[in-house]
């Protein structure tokens, strides 16, 4: 009778490589890399406001603090989608406030109890079926005898600070979650999947602007404020296709003077409100161009002609934008400011008001943020640090930089 195996001998690394351990080694440590690319960072717009991450990485739905006048009877809905590499079962940490329902791809899943309620219970342990792929999330939450809201989230905020999604059509990809008014009705259908929120049949929050009804101002003007004597920065891309032209017209209306610059030389400036035209230089590659704009008394910003905008790609991809300009600021006039550094967006910059800044989109409250979405690369514990620790050593060992600089390319992004 033989003995059962594991597998076959034609399967093992021995029989590909005989007694050769650093063979064996490098193999191991080779699929471990694959299997975990430096994958950088994936930038979002995310909106600050009074539903946010908290600490521990679960997210605040303050009703009262939201809804001071929300009357018993009523219902409040956040909406919001998770994506999963695999079916999986997932750990969730829910804390209720008040009465709170939660759903997962449209079926409910969990219905608090007056006894579940904080502080009788702080955290609740909630397991959820996770499937492969987005999973869409709607949380329901009533007024109680003791108030309304809860925290829900992540049930592991060290190795796995999960972060929700934005799930509507229109949104697409911004960090965060929607939420509805108060209503008098239950939702005629709990959203599961990819929708309008036209379709759910109520108006969502935080509110877009309404494209109907745009604003008389310049795009600065309506993110910083008519701040007379204050600068910002305006950042995109332009070049490459059309390499053949010697020379290209950008064209536009400023609302206040106005700088350009490409790759850091500045190429044009005008004093004054208006409109303006120049010609530049156009190379093969993608260059760098940016706008300094000062606020003027009535108005803040600019805009490019179609012909203009048609050649300009995204200064950066951030999922949740549509647009195709940065923004960073406001700066004192006379405020130096290191932008070349700004760009590679690992740090902020201290604003002419005094606080840290990072660049942003037009969109109402839209600020771009960095998020770490890779598996294991980026990120620390103490079982991982022990893997790094040994890729390291087997880097030195085996002579291969390529491993070691792999080990300190993730220590410094996870720090």
């Amino acid at each position: 009778m033989s003995r059962p195996v594991y597998f076959e001998p034609e399967e093992s690394m021995a029989y590909h490589s005989g007694e050769d351990v650093m063979h064996a080694l490098m193999s191991i440590a080779g699929r471990y890399i694959g299997a975990n690319p430096p994958h950088p960072p994936v930038y979002r717009v995310s909106r600050p406001g009074l539903v946010r991450k908290s600490d521990d990485h679960r997210y605040v739905f303050p009703l009262g603090d939201l809804f001071p006048h929300m009357g018993k009877g009523q219902q409040v809905y956040a909406w919001a989608k998770l994506w999963s590499d695999s079916d999986q079962e997932f750990i969730f940490h829910i804390t209720c406030f008040g009465p709170v329902r939660l759903y997962h791809n449209g079926v409910l899943i969990y219905g608090s109890a007056p006894e579940e309620e904080y502080p009788a219970i702080p955290v609740l342990k909630l397991k959820c079926g996770l499937v492969r792929g987005w999973n869409h999330f709607v949380l329901e939450f009533k007024l109680g005898e003791k108030g309304g809201g809860g925290q829900f989230g992540t049930g592991s905020r060290k190795n796995k600070p999960l972060h929700f999604i934005v799930p509507s059509l229109e949104r697409d990809g911004e960090e965060g979650w929607l939420y509805s008014e108060p209503l008098d009705f239950p939702l005629s259908e709990i959203p599961s999947g990819p929708m309008r929120e036209k379709a759910t049949g109520v108006n969502w929050l935080p509110r877009e602007e309404d494209p109907e009804k745009p604003s008389p101002y310049g795009q600065l003007a309506r993110m910083y404020g008519l701040t007379s004597g204050m600068s910002a920065y305006a950042w995109t891309k332009i070049g490459g296709t059309k390499c053949g032209k010697e020379t290209v017209l950008i064209s536009g209306e400023a609302y206040s003077p106005i700088e350009f610059s490409v790759e850091g030389k500045v190429v044009f400036h005008q004093e004054h409100a208006g409109r303006f035209r120049f010609e530049l230089p156009l190379s093969a590659d993608v260059q760098d161009l940016t706008a300094n704009c000062v606020g003027g008394d009535r108005d803040w910003g600019f805009r490019m002609d179609a012909t203009t905008d048609e050649m300009l790609t995204p200064a950066l991809d951030v999922k949740g934008h549509r647009g195709k300009w940065l923004y960073l600021g406001p700066f004192q006039t006379e405020q130096e400011i290191d932008l070349a550094s700004c760009q590679k967006m690992k740090r902020t910059a201290r604003s002419g008001t005094g606080e840290d800044v990072y660049w942003r989109t037009e969109l109402p409250d839209g600020e771009v943020r960095p998020f770490l979405e890779n598996e294991w690369f980026g990120r620390w514990n103490y079982p991982l640090g022990v893997t790094l620790y040994g890729l390291l050593q087997l880097g030195k060992a085996g002579q291969r930089s390529d491993i070691r600089d792999y080990v300190l390319n993730h220590i410094e992004f996870a720090s």
